[in-house]
Protein backbone atom coordinates (compact mmCIF):
# COMPACT_ATOMS: atom_id res chain seq x y z
CA UNK A 1 0.00 0.00 0.00
CA UNK A 2 3.17 2.46 0.87
CA UNK A 3 4.23 2.15 -2.24
CA UNK A 4 1.17 2.44 -4.35
CA UNK A 5 0.92 5.90 -2.42
CA UNK A 6 3.91 6.73 -3.26
CA UNK A 7 3.77 5.67 -6.86
CA UNK A 8 0.41 7.39 -7.32
CA UNK A 9 1.19 10.74 -5.40
CA UNK A 10 4.21 11.42 -7.93
CA UNK A 11 1.05 12.49 -9.82
CA UNK A 12 -0.42 14.80 -7.29
CA UNK A 13 0.01 18.61 -7.81
CA UNK A 14 -0.45 20.62 -5.26
CA UNK A 15 -1.81 23.49 -6.62
CA UNK A 16 -3.44 25.38 -9.81
CA UNK A 17 -2.51 23.79 -12.85
CA UNK A 18 -1.20 26.20 -16.14
CA UNK A 19 -5.04 25.46 -17.46
CA UNK A 20 -6.39 26.62 -14.41
CA UNK A 21 -4.56 30.01 -14.28
CA UNK A 22 -4.97 30.54 -18.09
CA UNK A 23 -8.57 29.88 -18.18
CA UNK A 24 -10.33 30.89 -14.64
CA UNK A 25 -7.86 33.07 -12.75
CA UNK A 26 -6.47 35.28 -15.95
CA UNK A 27 -8.92 34.77 -18.67
CA UNK A 28 -12.00 35.09 -16.51
CA UNK A 29 -11.08 38.87 -15.21
CA UNK A 30 -12.36 40.09 -18.42
CA UNK A 31 -10.14 42.66 -20.68
CA UNK A 32 -7.01 43.08 -20.44
CA UNK A 33 -6.01 45.57 -18.37
CA UNK A 34 -7.90 43.27 -15.59
CA UNK A 35 -5.89 40.40 -17.00
CA UNK A 36 -3.18 42.51 -16.28
CA UNK A 37 -4.16 43.30 -12.76
CA UNK A 38 -4.92 39.92 -12.03
CA UNK A 39 -1.21 38.58 -12.99
CA UNK A 40 0.16 41.23 -10.95
CA UNK A 41 -1.60 40.78 -7.82
CA UNK A 42 -0.76 36.87 -8.01
CA UNK A 43 2.74 37.32 -8.87
CA UNK A 44 3.19 39.88 -5.78
CA UNK A 45 1.34 37.33 -3.64
CA UNK A 46 3.61 34.35 -4.88
CA UNK A 47 6.81 36.27 -4.48
CA UNK A 48 5.68 37.32 -0.56
CA UNK A 49 4.82 33.70 -0.09
CA UNK A 50 7.74 32.18 -1.39
CA UNK A 51 10.24 34.33 0.88
CA UNK A 52 8.23 32.80 3.54
CA UNK A 53 8.26 29.48 2.36
CA UNK A 54 11.97 29.95 1.95
CA UNK A 55 12.42 31.12 5.32
CA UNK A 56 10.17 28.22 7.15
CA UNK A 57 12.67 25.27 4.87
CA UNK A 58 15.67 27.55 6.11
CA UNK A 59 14.33 26.40 9.55
CA UNK A 60 12.76 23.32 8.93
CA UNK A 61 16.47 22.11 7.73
CA UNK A 62 18.11 23.78 10.96
CA UNK A 63 15.51 21.62 13.29
CA UNK A 64 16.86 18.37 11.08
CA UNK A 65 20.65 19.40 11.69
CA UNK A 66 20.30 20.03 15.65
CA UNK A 67 17.82 16.40 15.87
CA UNK A 68 20.93 14.81 13.71
CA UNK A 69 23.41 16.31 16.43
CA UNK A 70 21.20 15.47 19.14
CA UNK A 71 20.82 11.93 18.79
CA UNK A 72 24.54 11.16 20.41
CA UNK A 73 22.75 12.18 23.69
CA UNK A 74 19.90 10.15 23.78
CA UNK A 75 20.06 7.17 26.31
CA UNK A 76 17.18 6.00 26.95
CA UNK A 77 14.68 3.90 24.91
CA UNK A 78 12.16 6.53 25.52
CA UNK A 79 14.64 9.09 24.37
CA UNK A 80 15.89 7.32 21.15
CA UNK A 81 12.01 6.61 20.50
CA UNK A 82 11.47 10.49 20.65
CA UNK A 83 14.25 11.48 19.01
CA UNK A 84 13.19 9.54 15.64
CA UNK A 85 10.12 10.62 15.73
CA UNK A 86 10.94 14.45 15.91
CA UNK A 87 13.74 13.90 13.11
CA UNK A 88 11.48 12.07 11.15
CA UNK A 89 8.49 14.89 11.37
CA UNK A 90 11.14 17.40 10.77
CA UNK A 91 12.37 15.68 7.57
CA UNK A 92 8.49 15.69 6.20
CA UNK A 93 8.42 19.66 7.15
CA UNK A 94 11.31 19.72 4.88
CA UNK A 95 9.70 17.38 1.93
CA UNK A 96 6.94 19.24 2.23
CA UNK A 97 8.30 22.93 2.33
CA UNK A 98 10.52 22.12 -1.03
CA UNK A 99 7.15 20.63 -2.98
CA UNK A 100 5.60 23.81 -2.02
CA UNK A 101 8.17 26.16 -3.15
CA UNK A 102 8.69 24.16 -6.81
CA UNK A 103 4.84 24.00 -7.08
CA UNK A 104 4.70 28.01 -6.54
CA UNK A 105 7.59 28.60 -8.91
CA UNK A 106 5.57 26.80 -10.82
CA UNK A 107 2.80 28.85 -10.80
CA UNK A 108 4.88 32.19 -10.20
CA UNK A 109 6.17 31.50 -13.81
CA UNK A 110 2.86 30.82 -15.71
CA UNK A 111 2.18 34.16 -13.82
CA UNK A 112 5.04 35.89 -15.24
CA UNK A 113 4.70 34.73 -18.65
CA UNK A 114 1.17 35.45 -18.81
CA UNK A 115 2.15 39.91 -17.00
CA UNK A 116 4.94 40.00 -19.57
CA UNK A 117 2.93 39.46 -22.86
CA UNK A 118 -0.04 41.49 -21.34
CA UNK A 119 2.33 44.29 -20.14
CA UNK A 120 3.30 44.54 -24.33
CA UNK A 121 -0.48 46.06 -24.63
CA UNK A 122 0.43 48.62 -21.83
CA UNK A 123 4.18 50.15 -22.41
CA UNK A 124 3.63 53.47 -20.57
CA UNK A 125 1.28 53.62 -18.11
CA UNK A 126 0.81 56.99 -16.44
CA UNK A 127 -1.76 58.21 -14.32
CA UNK A 128 -4.27 59.79 -17.04
CA UNK A 129 -3.53 56.10 -19.07
CA UNK A 130 -4.29 54.27 -15.84
CA UNK A 131 -8.17 56.13 -15.37
CA UNK A 132 -8.50 55.27 -18.98
CA UNK A 133 -8.13 51.60 -18.98
CA UNK A 134 -9.86 51.61 -15.39
CA UNK A 135 -12.96 52.93 -16.69
CA UNK A 136 -12.97 50.79 -19.81
CA UNK A 137 -12.44 47.55 -17.84
CA UNK A 138 -15.34 48.52 -15.46
CA UNK A 139 -17.45 49.51 -18.49
CA UNK A 140 -16.45 46.00 -19.80
CA UNK A 141 -17.06 44.33 -16.27
CA UNK A 142 -20.52 46.29 -15.94
CA UNK A 143 -21.44 45.18 -19.93
CA UNK A 144 -20.23 41.44 -19.22
CA UNK A 145 -22.51 41.07 -16.32
CA UNK A 146 -26.06 42.90 -18.37
CA UNK A 147 -25.16 40.17 -21.39
CA UNK A 148 -24.73 37.06 -19.18
CA UNK A 149 -27.82 38.22 -17.22
CA UNK A 150 -29.61 38.46 -20.41
CA UNK A 151 -28.41 35.00 -21.62
CA UNK A 152 -29.53 33.63 -18.67
CA UNK A 153 -32.58 35.61 -17.27
CA UNK A 154 -33.72 37.39 -20.65
CA UNK A 155 -33.71 40.87 -18.54
CA UNK A 156 -30.70 42.18 -16.39
CA UNK A 157 -30.58 41.26 -12.44
CA UNK A 158 -30.71 43.26 -9.62
CA UNK A 159 -27.24 42.69 -8.54
CA UNK A 160 -25.82 43.67 -12.13
CA UNK A 161 -28.01 46.96 -12.25
CA UNK A 162 -26.71 48.24 -8.82
CA UNK A 163 -23.32 47.31 -10.20
CA UNK A 164 -24.24 49.63 -13.43
CA UNK A 165 -25.50 52.46 -10.61
CA UNK A 166 -22.13 52.34 -9.10
CA UNK A 167 -20.31 53.09 -12.25
CA UNK A 168 -19.78 56.85 -12.94
CA UNK A 169 -22.46 59.14 -14.97
CA UNK A 170 -20.86 58.80 -18.20
CA UNK A 171 -20.38 54.66 -18.37
CA UNK A 172 -23.38 54.15 -16.30
CA UNK A 173 -25.84 55.62 -19.22
CA UNK A 174 -23.69 54.23 -22.08
CA UNK A 175 -24.34 50.60 -20.10
CA UNK A 176 -27.68 51.61 -19.87
CA UNK A 177 -28.27 53.08 -23.27
CA UNK A 178 -26.65 49.94 -25.00
CA UNK A 179 -28.99 47.43 -22.45
CA UNK A 180 -31.96 49.27 -23.33
CA UNK A 181 -31.14 50.17 -27.22
CA UNK A 182 -31.77 53.75 -25.94
CA UNK A 183 -34.87 53.25 -24.91
CA UNK A 184 -36.31 54.58 -21.80
CA UNK A 185 -34.06 53.97 -18.64
CA UNK A 186 -37.27 53.01 -16.76
CA UNK A 187 -38.04 50.36 -18.78
CA UNK A 188 -34.51 48.50 -17.68
CA UNK A 189 -35.57 49.21 -13.59
CA UNK A 190 -38.97 47.84 -13.90
CA UNK A 191 -37.82 44.49 -15.78
CA UNK A 192 -35.40 44.10 -12.81
CA UNK A 193 -37.81 41.42 -10.69
CA UNK A 194 -35.45 38.53 -11.86
CA UNK A 195 -38.49 37.09 -12.89
CA UNK A 196 -38.92 35.91 -17.26
CA UNK A 197 -42.05 37.97 -18.68
CA UNK A 198 -43.05 35.58 -21.77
Amino acid sequence: MKNDIKRLLVDYQQFHSEFQIENFIIRSQGDDWAKYKQCLREIDNRNRDLIGLGENLELAELEVAALRWRRFICFTKRQKVRHKIALANAGRAVAAYKVQISEMRRELVCFVSAAVKLKELFPRLDPEKRAALESESWLFKARRLAGIDIIVNRGVGQQTLEFILSLPRRERELVINEITGGADARLLIEGISGKNKN
